[in-house]
């Protein structure tokens, strides 16, 4: 599983963040206010306040509290035959 953590808190902080991904380097340093990057297979974030969540950019609600975790087959994806 694939994590974007983005807090970019306001117009600016959008340009600075959208700026960050387009020219994102393969170093893997961060600055701060930077978008983070991570990969794993089950996580549990906790947060001081109630965030709004996604998973799979939908809305999972506000909470103080997330867990998240691949389930290798728990997926069937479908892709149309190349030979039609």
């Amino acid at each position: 599983m694939d994590l974007l953590i983005l807090d970019p808190r306001g117009a600016g902080g959008w340009l600075r963040t959208v700026s960050a991904l387009l020219h994102r380097k393969g170093d893997g340093r961060q600055g701060a206010g930077q978008p983070e990057f991570h990969t794993f297979r089950r996580a549990e974030f906790t947060f001081d306040a109630p965030e709004p969540r996604e998973i799979d950019g939908d809305p999972v609600g506000t909470g103080t509290r997330l867990s998240v975790e691949v389930v290798p087959g728990a997926l069937t994806v479908l892709v149309p035959n190349r030979e039609s």
